[in-house]
């Protein structure tokens, strides 16, 4: 039989079971955005948290000079590289079928793969796997309040403003 060691750290033997928290809002926003691009497949980044065993999603991210296909997407995961807040991505399955594929396996990004499949509405046209394509719960909360200013900067808009003077 083995010798146990004696580590200054817990070894865990199971990781700890993730749960997803996504604002109604903000996938009321992912669903308008695959609806847009429709037959075309969509694709976001996740801005959020986590914080024990549960990752909350705070924002969306368009990933700059994304190639949204029919049946594919591309993008650059290296423009984001040094970004730890991104949590994941979610992109459309414009055929209503929301298990990854190999290819969306393979370009995992981030610790949550999350896709929305036609008719792009409701609770069952959303799912959200790890990077062992394990299925993840999500649990809708409520709308994420957002103020103008957090918008916009001010300060931006009165130096252009200044500037056409």
């Amino acid at each position: 039989m083995g010798k146990l060691l004696n580590l200054p750290f817990q070894l865990d033997a199971m990781p700890q079971a993730l749960t997803i928290q996504i604002p109604s809002n903000i996938l009321e926003a992912i669903y308008a955005g695959a609806k847009e691009l429709y037959p075309r497949e969509s694709f976001l980044l996740l801005r959020g948290n986590k914080n024990k065993g549960i990752i909350s999603i705070t924002d969306l991210i368009l990933a700059p000079f994304a190639i949204h296909g029919e049946g594919e997407v591309h993008f650059n995961p290296y423009m984001f590289s040094g970004d730890l807040s991104l949590v994941g991505t979610v992109h459309s399955h414009p055929s209503g079928n929301i298990s990854p594929s190999h290819t969306d396996l393979n370009y995992f990004f981030g610790r949550v793969l999350m896709i929305v499949g036609y008719p792009y509405q409701g609770h069952t046209c959303i799912a959200a796997y790890d990077s062992n394509a394990n299925r993840i719960p999500i649990e809708i909360t409520a709308p994420l309040a957002c103020r103008d200013e957090d918008f916009y900067d001010e300060d931006l808009y009165k130096e252009e403003e200044e500037a056409d003077f």
